[in-house]
Formats: C-alpha cells, sequence, structure tokens
C-alpha cells in the first residue's frame, strides 16, 4: 500500500492556481456564477465532483436511518407496555439530552481531523484517534465512579424505576461519547459510507436486537435497553476497527500535530445553539402565547415543514470535511460553497414549492379535517425553511475554514428572533414572517462572507504543538 502523503500528493496532482488569485474572486463573481445561463447544466456537471457524490449518499443514508428509527418506535410501542414504553423514551431522550454538547465539539473536532490528515497524513490522523480514543474511556470510567457513588441519588433524581436502568443509561450515554470519536473520524476522513452506513446497521440491530431481549429478560423495559446496548457496543467495535484496519500499513510518522483550534469552540458552541433555537424554539413560543388549537395546526405545519431541512443535511455534513481539506491546503473551495449552496437551494426548494402548491391536500391526506388549518400554514412554512437550509451549508462552510464572524452572527440572530417573537406575536401568519425574514437575512450575509478571502493556513502542516 502507497503512503498517505503519496496517494495525497496524487490526489492533487491537477494544477491548481495560487492562493493570492483565489482571493481575489469578488463577491460579484461569485454571484454571476450562481446565475449564470446554462445553470442547470453546470450544476449537473458537478454530479462527478465529491461533494455531490458524498452529499447524496449522506441524504440517502440519513434519510433510511430516519425512517428505520421511526418504524424501531412504533415496534418499542407494540412490544412494551404503555409504562415501560413511557420510561424506555424517557431514557433514551436523557441520554440524548446529556450528549447534546457533543454536536458542537464534534463540529470542531471534524475540522481538526480534516485538518491533521491532509497536513500530516493518515499517520497522524491514526495517533489522534488513539489519543482520543483513550481520553474518551478515562472519562467512561469517570462516569462509573461517579454512579457507583451517587446511584441512589441520580435514580431518584431522574425518576428511575431501579437501578439497573440507570446504570443502562450512563453505559448508553457513554458508548455515545465513544460512538462520537469514530464518527468524528469517519466525517474528518470523509469516509461517508461508514458515516452514514454505520447508522443505519446500528438501529436495524436495534430493532432485530430489542425484540429478541424484551421476551427473554423480565418486564421488557430492561429487555429494550439491553438491545440498545448491545447494538451500540456493536458500533463502536465496528467503528473502532475500520479506523485501525484502513490506517495499519501507514508509513509512522514522528511530526508532532498541529494544536487543536480550542478558540474555535465558543463561537461554533454560539452558531449551534442559534442552529438549533431557530429551528426550534418557535413550537416554544407558539404554544405559550396562542391558543392550544392554534399552536397544534401550527406544530403540525412545522413537523411537516422541516423536512425541507432534512434534505440538504447531506450536502451540509459533506462540505465541512471536504473544505477543511482544501483549506489545509490553502485553497479557497469558493466553487465547492457555490455548488453546494446552490444544490441546497434547488433540493429544499422544490420539496417547499411542492408544499406550497399541495400542503393543504397533502394534511388532508395525512391527517383529516382535523387539521385543516394547517395546511394553510405549511404553504408558507415551507418556504421560510429554504433560505435556513443554506445558512446551514454556508456554517459548515465558515467552520472548516475556521472563521468565527458568521457563527457569531448565527447566535446573535437567534437571539434576536427570541426576543422579537416574545416581544411581538400578532398571529401565526406574522410569526412566519419574522421567521422567514431573518432567515432570508442571514442567509444573504452568509452569500456575502463567500466572497470574504479566508485566512492563510499554509503553514499548518509545520505548526508544532499539542491536543
Amino acid at each position: 500500500m502507497r503512503s498517505d502523503n503519496t496517494a495525497f500528493r496524487c490526489g492533487t496532482a491537477r494544477q491548481q492556481p495560487a492562493p493570492s488569485d483565489c482571493r481575489r474572486i469578488s463577491m460579484g463573481k461569485i454571484m454571476m456564477a450562481m446565475s449564470q445561463r446554462h445553470l442547470w447544466a453546470r450544476v449537473m456537471n458537478q454530479g462527478s465532483t465529491p461533494l455531490l457524490q458524498s452529499g447524496l449518499l449522506l441524504t440517502a443514508l440519513g434519510v433510511t436511518t430516519g425512517l428505520l428509527n421511526y418504524a424501531f418506535q412504533l415496534l418499542m410501542g407494540r412490544l412494551l407496555t404503555a409504562d415501560d414504553f413511557l420510561a424506555f423514551n424517557a431514557i433514551v431522550a436523557t441520554s440524548l439530552v446529556v450528549g447534546a454538547p457533543l454536536a458542537a465539539v464534534q463540529t470542531v473536532a471534524t475540522q481538526y481531523v480534516a485538518s491533521v490528515s491532509t497536513a500530516v497524513g493518515l499517520a497522524g490522523a491514526r495517533r489522534l484517534f488513539c489519543r482520543w480514543m483513550a481520553r474518551g474511556w478515562l472519562v467512561v470510567a469517570a462516569a462509573v465512579l461517579a454512579t457507583a457513588a451517587l446511584a441512589p441519588q441520580l435514580t431518584s433524581l431522574l425518576r428511575l424505576p431501579d437501578h439497573t436502568s440507570l446504570w443502562m443509561l450512563v453505559t448508553i450515554a457513554c458508548g455515545m461519547l465513544l460512538a462520537s470519536v469514530n464518527g468524528t473520524f469517519f466525517h474528518g476522513l470523509q469516509w461517508f459510507a461508514w458515516l452514514g452506513g454505520l447508522p443505519l446497521t446500528t438501529t436495524l440491530l436495534k430493532i432485530v436486537l430489542c425484540s429478541l431481549f424484551v421476551g427473554s429478560l423480565a418486564g421488557g423495559l430492561h429487555g429494550a435497553l439491553a438491545g440498545v446496548v448491545a447494538a451500540t457496543a456493536v458500533a463502536i467495535a465496528a467503528g473502532s476497527w475500520a479506523i485501525f484496519a484502513q490506517t495499519t500499513r501507514v508509513i509512522r510518522s514522528t511530526e508532532r500535530l498541529p494544536p487543536f483550534p480550542y478558540a474555535l469552540l465558543p463561537p461554533v458552541i454560539a452558531g449551534t445553539f442559534g442552529l438549533v433555537s431557530m429551528t426550534q424554539i418557535d413550537l416554544v413560543l407558539v404554544n405559550r402565547y396562542f391558543a392550544p388549537t392554534e399552536a397544534s395546526q401550527y406544530a403540525l405545519a412545522a413537523v411537516l415543514g422541516k423536512v425541507v431541512l432534512y434534505l440538504p443535511a447531506g450536502m451540509a455534513a459533506a462540505i465541512l470535511p471536504i473544505v477543511a481539506a482544501s483549506h489545509s491546503r490553502d485553497q479557497t473551495g469558493h466553487r465547492t460553497a457555490a455548488s453546494a449552496v446552490l444544490l441546497t437551494l434547488l433540493l429544499s426548494g422544490c420539496v417547499a414549492l411542492g408544499f406550497f402548491l399541495v400542503g393543504p391536500r397533502l394534511v388532508d391526506l395525512l391527517y383529516g379535517q382535523k387539521y385543516g388549518s394547517a395546511g394553510g400554514l405549511l404553504c408558507f412554512y415551507g418556504p421560510a425553511m429554504v433560505p435556513m437550509a443554506a445558512v446551514i451549508v454556508i456554517h459548515n462552510y465558515m467552520v472548516a475554514q475556521s472563521r468565527r464572524v458568521y457563527s457569531w452572527l448565527i447566535g446573535t440572530t437567534a437571539v434576536l428572533e427570541i426576543a422579537v417573537l416574545d416581544a411581538w406575536h400578532p398571529s401565526l401568519e406574522m410569526v412566519l414572517g419574522i421567521i422567514a425574514a431573518l432567515n432570508s437575512a442571514l442567509a444573504l450575509s452568509g452569500i456575502f462572507f463567500l466572497g470574504v478571502p479566508p485566512p492563510r493556513t499554509s503553514k499548518l502542516a509545520k505548526t508544532t504543538g499539542t491536543t
């Protein structure tokens, strides 16, 4: 097998423009490229690029995994008693809440892994993986000791039925931490088949194992939790094996790794908070300020309308490591960003147009006349989410280039949206108007930032530091 450095050189054999030339790309040129006469043909010509291939792959795998998770919930609802099903969902939800802060850290870690693999090679990525996985197991050991010392208090605080459920909750949460290390490296190394395929396989395993264990363990709840634990353990083992197997024969490197970008964490946390808030907080505020009948109509429109955000999710995931690797080579990635934003707008725009044209009929078909007003809201909720789909892609592009301003802008806009909706909410239509206006402003500002030259990173490979 060739060394990773040789493969890297072969992968970049095409002549690239000088970094100084790339930085002369202006905002006008980007907009011109996105609005040329043969735009559709240019988009289709991107079919051979890694971005489109990876984006479509991750989207397909993500949608399939989501459908399987929905089927898993339905299955557990049929196999478990009502009390056990409630406890099962509460435990799984608690583990997700505990692991929520990992999302922002994982975004920055993915950018760092992509940069390390470009600057130092797979040998450096392997060393980094061993280091992070060892630290992950130390966290697991600390969690086990804390649980053993505080088991009665934690069981009472979380209102769990018994200590066994507590230990399974801790095991699931620790498993999510270790699985996130694997996922970070799959993402940063651009192993997208593993990134999307392993969660799908894990969900299938949960369906099979939970079905087998529910009837074999007393009470049913412990069987369902044991199935989740076993599926997660298999996923962690498979993911770690894949990373070691693919990096076993690389040439060892003693080159020091670049320092971890800790300064990028605060803005990315702010940006992640902003994205979550701007896609979820409207449901909380509407439920607070409007009558239950109106709030239920809005909630249904929101559940369906957010499909606009799910379809381009693969594109947003794919752009992060691809651009981070290009940025480490002092390539701007403007064309990649323009293609990703354009494809995202096309995908989400088509879905939103469908909601606008047949929203009321779709709601009547799925839910009947009980939610008749939700169809009219869906006509406008879908289009209001289209700019947010572009914002998510642009945010990942900015993080990949270690640019912080846009993340802070998203966090600030989220606070502004909460303040405006809290102070002024005359109607549900006006709520959607405010959301659409702020989403559009963020998307336009993001397109503007695409024309701003990124910082130079040509000395990344020579940077010394520890992680």
